[in-house]
């Protein structure tokens, strides 16, 4: 006998789809899981400071705070030194020092081990505020991530 009866054969056929269904079920689980999530990215509860004297620096926090909703969580610094060392020690994920001076540069510090999408999140909203107050802005990165570490004091001056 040549070919097998035809029992046998619908028999094997069902077989065969029950062992593709569970790799099948996880191919496109996964797929759809890994498209979804990155499908719309955003910051969401993102650390973030303003240094500078309270008094001074509440309109812009205020300001910030409303505009940036949830996905940055705005604070205040007392000092520039204190926002840098902060985002060094990963308290925060960036700050933003504003200048008073007319024609000022306003300092931006970001953290060097937040990663690039958070890194890129904070530096985009606060050279958005400085074009905004009309200002030139700085990015300096706080803390390294070890001595083969190049990019930690990068200083990328941005016109408005």
């Amino acid at each position: 006998m040549c070919c097998p009866p035809r029992k046998a054969s619908a028999a094997s056929c069902v077989s065969r789809w029950r062992s593709l269904a569970l790799p099948a079920f996880f191919v496109i689980g996964f797929t759809l899981c890994y498209t979804s999530a990155l499908q719309a990215p955003a910051p969401h509860g993102v650390l973030v400071a303003v240094a500078g004297p309270a008094a001074q620096t509440a309109r812009l926090r205020d300001g910030l705070a409303m505009a940036a909703g949830q996905a940055f969580a705005v604070q205040a610094a007392p000092t520039p030194a204190a926002a840098a060392r902060e985002v060094a020690d990963q308290d925060l994920d960036g700050a933003y020092v504003p200048t008073a001076r007319p024609r000022g540069t306003a300092t931006v510090i970001i953290a060097a081990a937040s990663g690039n999408s958070v890194t890129a999140a904070v530096e985009s909203l606060f050279r958005a505020v400085a074009a905004k107050q009309g200002r030139f802005s700085t990015c300096q990165k706080a803390g390294s991530m070890g001595p083969d570490d190049t990019d930690a004091a990068v200083d990328r001056p941005q016109r408005r």
